[in-house]
């Protein structure tokens, strides 16, 4: 992932929220930043650390107000997704666009919760995926979106014979690293300055197919992703 508050290598942004932004952006399981609106719109349940009712489907046009707005609220300009970028990523085939549905209380509409991309590469025999994206609204943190929707990730990459999953995140974001590990990932490299001078990143990994051969050092690893992560 590299937006890190986020990801992008991966961006993860919240607590779950702002994850993982292939290295974009900053620290959110996460999250450090503080969100900006420019409009409020209504969110699934109230109060910190209830569990939302959930729906993960996959991201259509008609969602892109609604992941902008998770995208500027989770990331600063110039990390988060532009309008360009998410339309890109919606018509990418080998893109996995999910985005969480709150269905929160009766006298609120059915709103998105959260977002993430899954990436699929193809060379040769092997079929490797990357977690690319997750970013959750900040107002629906510590309810367990995020690792929702990258469960349905998973689960989605098993169904497309994906062998390995990585992702990048930032190596003091303890929180989102731990998230990850309980998911089945392990560090497998360090990435030395992956999101800026002294700010340090990892590659982490998960097998996915039991025939797949075992772990081996931190040393692996493909190559990171462009530090722009775009």
């Amino acid at each position: 992932m590299k937006r890190e508050t986020s990801s992008r290598g991966c961006r993860f942004s919240s607590t779950v929220s702002c994850f993982t932004k292939q290295k974009h952006a900053a620290n959110d399981e996460m999250s450090t930043l503080t969100p900006t609106r420019s409009q409020s719109r209504p969110h699934p349940s109230s109060g910190k650390g209830k569990r939302a009712e959930l729906i993960v489907r996959a991201a259509r046009v008609d969602d892109l107000p609604a992941i902008l707005l998770i995208e500027n609220s989770c990331f600063p300009p110039g990390i988060a997704f532009t309008a360009r970028q998410v339309r890109r990523l919606l018509a990418n085939p080998n893109a996995i666009p999910r985005v969480a549905e709150g269905t929160g209380s009766r006298e609120t509409k059915i709103s998105i919760a959260g977002w993430c991309v899954g990436l699929v590469r193809h060379a040769g025999r092997h079929v490797t995926g990357r977690i690319y994206t997750v970013a959750i609204d900040p107002d629906c943190q510590d309810r367990g979106v995020g690792k929702r929707l990258i469960t349905d990730m998973l689960d989605e990459l098993v169904v497309r014979d994906v062998h390995r999953v990585y992702l990048e995140v930032r190596a003091d974001n303890t929180r989102a690293i731990a998230l990850y590990e309980k998911l089945g990932f392990n560090i497998v490299r360090d990435l030395s300055g992956y999101y800026g001078d002294h700010v340090h990143g990892v590659s982490m990994r998960r097998i996915m197919l039991p025939t797949s051969p075992p772990l081996s050092s931190r040393a692996e690893g493909p190559p990171a992703a462009a530090p722009d992560g775009k």
